[in-house]
C-alpha cells in the first residue's frame, strides 16, 4: 500500500519528464538510482517517505491511515533553489506535521556511497548522534540496545558487534533508531521498555543475494601480528544467514559468542592486565553460522552454531604490597607466565511466534567449553608450577508465552531451566607441592506467571504475580597439601513468590509499582538451613514531558541470603596462594537503590544529553576477608559482624552532531562516591574513595 502510494506519485512525474530526465518507468521502484528517490537531508527523497510514515503507522502508531493519506496527498514535485528535482509539500502545516513524526522516531544515517563505500555500519553507527559502541556492545543515550533488526528481522539474537563490523555501509540506506522499542507485539500496551532497537534498511542490490567481505590485517610488535576477518551474508524476505570467521593473535579481539556459565573454583594464577605495552598474545580462531527462516508473517525459527578457539600466553612481573592494621606490611613480587587454551562450542535453536495477541517463544541452548592451563612463578625466590584443567557442559532451555484475550486481559508465562556440569583440577609443583580436585553439578528451574491488562483502556490496572524458583548445587572436593581434605556438599534453596504488580497510566506518564511476597527454604545437607519470609518492594516511573525531555527513575529494596559458593566449608585451592573456607552460615544482605534519569533529545540539531544519578546501600551481618602471612599468601576468614557499604555516582554525557567534515563531539564525566569496610588481619577498616573521571572525544 505504501509503495503504490510513492510509486503513483513517481510514475505520474515520470510519464512528464522521462524525456527530459530520461527516468525509465520500469525502473521506477528503483529509488537509488535517481536523486528524488535517494538524496541528501534536508532533502525529501520517496526512500525515507515510504520508511518514515510505514514507521508512523505500524510500527510507532504515532500516525492514522487517514493521517498517512493526508501526507501523501500533499506531496508534490517541484524544482529546488539547484534546479534539481525534489519532493515537497504544497502547505507548511503538512511539512511541519511530518518533521514532527519523523524527529520523534529514528535516526537516519544518510547514505554517500563515496564517503563510506569502504567503511562497515559499525563505523556509521559510532557516528551517528546518541549512539555508543562500548567493546561491542552498541548503546543508544548510554543504554544497551535490545535488538539489532536488518530488514525487521533479528537475525543475531545478540553478538551484534560482528555484525556491525562485517556489514558494509554501502549496502546500507538507512538506520532507524527505535526508541523505547517492544520487541512482542502482544506486549505493544504495556509500559515500554528503556531500550531502543536499531533497524538497518538495505539497499535493493543487497538484498537476496550473497555478499562477501574479507579484512587481511599485518603488523609487527614483539613479533609478526595479524588479524583476518572473512564472512558470508545472505539478507532475503524469507531467509537470512550470516557466516563468520575471524583469526587474530594481537589479544584484542573479543571473544566468542559462547556463554560460559561454568563455576570454576580452581585454576592458575594468571597475571593481569600491563599497564604499559601488552603483556597478552593469542592465537584465536571464531567461527559463527547463524540462519534465520521466516515461516510466515509472525513465525521465525532460528539454528545457530558458533565455535571459538583461543590459545593465549600471558606473562608479567608484577609486585604487591599490603598496607595491614598495626603498621604491617606484605611485599609479594612475582614473574608469572600462563599458557591457557580454550575451546568452546554453542548450538542454539530458537522457535518464535509473535502475533497481535498470542506470543511463543522457545530457546534451546546446548555449550560446552574446555580449558587447558600451565604456567609458573617466581614469587620471593620460590619457583612455582601450576597445571589446571576444567570443563563444563551445559544445557538450557528458556520458554516465554503470551495470551491475551479480545478485552485486553491476558496471561504471561516465563520458564528457564538449565543443568551444568563442571568437573576442574588444580596442580601445583616444584617448590610448593598441592593439588586441588572439584566437581560441580548445577540445576536450576525458574517460573514465573503473572496476568495482564490494556493500559490503554485504564488509568488504573491491578496485575497478581507468582513465581516458583529452585536451585540445586552438588560439590565434590578432595585437597592434598599441608592440610589434607576431602568433603561434599549438597545445596537446595526453594522459593515461592507471590504478589502484585500496580500500575498508573496518564498520557504520557508511567509508574510501576511491584510489592512481591517471597517465601524461601535453604538448606546445605547436614550443615545449615533456613527459612525466610521477605518483602521486596520497587517502583519505577517514566514521563516524556515533551518531544525533547524524558525523565525515569525508581527504586527498590530487597534481601537476598548468602549464596551457595559462600557456604562450601570445604577447603578450596583459588590458586596457589589462595585457601578459601567458608563458614556454612545462611545470612542474609539486605540492600537498598535509588535512581534517576533525565535525558535530552533534540534530532533537528543533533544534540543529546543524559544525566544519571544512583545510589545504592547495604547491609549484612557476616564479614568476609583475608589473612596474609608472611609469603603473600592469603586464607579467607569470615566473621559474624554487622557491616554496612554506600555508594553513590552521577554520571553526564552530551553528543552534538556536525555535518562539517561528519564530525561527533562527545563529552562524559562521572562522579563516584563509595564508603565501605574491609576484614584484614581479622581486623575490621573502614574507607572511603572518590573519583571523577571526565573524557572528551570527537
Amino acid at each position: 500500500m505504501r509503495e503504490k502510494w510513492t510509486e503513483e506519485k513517481l510514475i505520474k512525474y515520470a510519464k512528464v519528464q522521462k524525456d527530459k530526465d530520461n527516468i525509465k518507468i520500469e525502473e521506477i521502484d528503483n529509488y537509488h538510482i535517481y536523486s528524488i528517490a535517494d538524496n541528501d537531508t534536508p532533502k525529501l527523497s520517496a526512500d525515507r517517505l515510504e520508511y518514515s510514515l510505514s514507521n508512523a503507522l505500524f510500527t510507532h502508531k504515532l500516525l492514522n491511515l487517514e493521517e498517512v493519506k493526508e501526507i501523501y496527498n500533499d506531496i508534490e514535485i517541484e524544482r529546488n533553489e539547484s534546479g534539481e528535482s525534489e519532493l515537497g509539500f504544497k502547505t507548511k502545516s503538512i511539512a511541519r506535521k511530518f518533521v514532527q513524526i519523523t524527529s520523534k522516531m529514528s535516526v537516519i544515517y544518510r547514505d554517500d556511497r563515496t564517503r563510506f563505500s569502504m567503511q562497515f555500519i559499525a563505523d556509521i553507527l559510532k557516528k551517528l548522534p546518541g549512539i555508543t559502541i562500548d567493546n561491542g556492545t552498541i548503546k543508544y543515550q548510554g543504554v544497551p540496545i535490545s535488538r539489532l533488526y536488518v530488514e525487521n528481522m533479528d537475525l543475531m539474537q545478540g553478538g551484534y558487534g560482528i555484525l556491525t563490523e562485517s556489514l558494509k555501509a554501502k549496502d546500507v540506506a538507512t538506520v532507524q533508531v527505535l526508541e523505547n522499542h517492544e520487541h512482542i507485539k502482544a506486549l505493544k500496551d504495556q509500559v515500554p521498555p528503556d531500550n531502543a532497537a536499531i533497524n538497518l534498511k538495505l539497499k535493493k542490490e543487497a538484498k537476496g543475494v550473497w555478499t562477501k567481505s574479507l579484512t587481511l590485517g599485518l603488523g609487527y610488535g614483539d613479533k609478526i601480528l595479524w588479524s583476518n576477518d572473512a564472512n558470508l551474508m545472505f539478507f532475503g524476505k524469507k531467509r537470512q544467514h550470516f557466516i563468520y570467521y575471524g583469526n587474530d593473535n594481537t589479544g584484542n579481539h573479543p571473544k566468542g559468542r559462547v556463554a560460559d556459565n561454568a563455576a570454576i573454583l580452581t585454576n592458575v594464577l594468571e597475571p593481569g592486565a600491563s599497564p604499559v605495552g601488552t603483556s597478552l598474545y593469542n592465537n584465536q580462531h571464531r567461527l559463527t553460522i547463524d540462519n534465520l527462516e521466516k515461516l510466515n508473517d509472525s513465525t521465525t525459527l532460528h539454528y545457530n552454531f558458533a565455535y571459538n578457539h583461543d590459545r593465549r600466553l600471558r606473562s608479567a612481573y608484577q609486585k604487591q604490597t599490603y598496607i595491614l592494621p598495626e603498621e604491617d606490611i606484605r611485599i609479594l613480587t612475582e614473574e608469572i607466565r600462563s599458557e591457557n587454551t580454550s575451546n568452546e562450542a554453542l548450538l542454539q535453536l530458537v522457535y518464535e511466534k509473535n502475533a497481535d495477541k498470542k506470543y511463543f517463544r522457545n530457546d534451546f541452548y546446548a555449550n560446552g567449553v574446555w580449558n587447558a592451563a600451565n604456567g609458573s612463578v617466581l614469587s620471593n625466590n620460590e619457583n612455582i608450577l601450576q597445571d589446571a584443567n576444567n570443563r563444563n557442559i551445559g544445557i538450557d532451555n528458556k520458554t516465554h508465552y503470551i495470551h491475551r484475550a479480545d478485552n485486553g486481559n491476558g496471561i504471561e508465562v516465563k520458564s528457564n531451566n538449565s543443568y551444568n556440569n563442571s568437573p576442574q583440577c588444580l596442580s601445583v609443583s616444584g617448590d610448593m607441592s598441592a593439588s586441588q580436585e572439584v566437581d560441580v553439578t548445577r540445576f536450576s528451574s525458574k517460573n514465573t506467571l503473572s496476568m495482564l491488562q490494556d493500559l490503554r483502556r485504564r488509568h488504573w490496572s491491578f496485575v497478581p504475580t507468582a513465581s516458583i524458583n529452585l536451585d540445586y548445587v552438588g560439590l565434590i572436593s578432595s585437597l592434598q597439601a599441608k592440610v589434607n581434605d576431602a568433603a561434599t556438599m549438597d545445596y537446595l534453596q526453594f522459593d515461592a513468590n507471590v504478589g502484585a504488580i500496580a500500575r498508573y497510566v496518564y498520557n504520557d506518564f508511567r509508574m510501576t509499582f511491584r510489592l512481591p511476597l517471597s517465601f524461601s527454604y535453604t538448606t546445605v545437607l547436614n550443615e545449615a538451613d533456613a527459612l525466610r519470609l521477605r518483602l521486596r518492594p520497587s517502583v519505577s516511573i517514566l514521563w516524556k514531558a515533551n518531544d525533547f525531555w524524558t525523565l525515569s527513575g525508581g527504586g527498590s529494596y530487597g534481601a537476598n541470603q548468602t549464596p551457595w559458593n559462600q557456604l562450601v566449608s570445604a577447603y578450596i585451592m583459588g590458586n596457589y596462594r589462595t585457601i578459601n573456607r567458608y563458614k556454612p552460615t545462611i545470612s542474609e544482605t539486605r540492600a537498598a537503590g535509588l535512581n534517576f534519569r533525565l535525558n535530552f533529545k533534540d534530532i533537528m540539531t543533533s544534540i543529546f544529553a543524559y544525566i544519571e544519578g544512583k545510589a545504592s546501600f547495604s547491609w549484612a551481618d557476616v564479614m568476609y576477608g583475608s589473612y596474609i602471612d608472611q609469603n603473600g599468601h592469603s586464607i579467607l576468614q569470615a566473621v559474624d559482624m554487622p557491616n554496612n557499604q554506600k555508594t553513590y555516582s552521577c554520571i553526564g554525557n552530551v553528543s552534538k552532531d556536525i555535518e562539517w567534515h561528519n564530525i561527533q563531539l562527545v563529552a562524559n564525566a562521572n562522579y563516584t562516591i563509595s564508603a565501605n569496610t574491609v576484614l584484614r588481619q581479622s581486623v575490621v577498616s573502614s574507607f572511603k574513595s572518590n573519583y571523577l573521571t571526565t573524557q572528551l572525544q570527537c
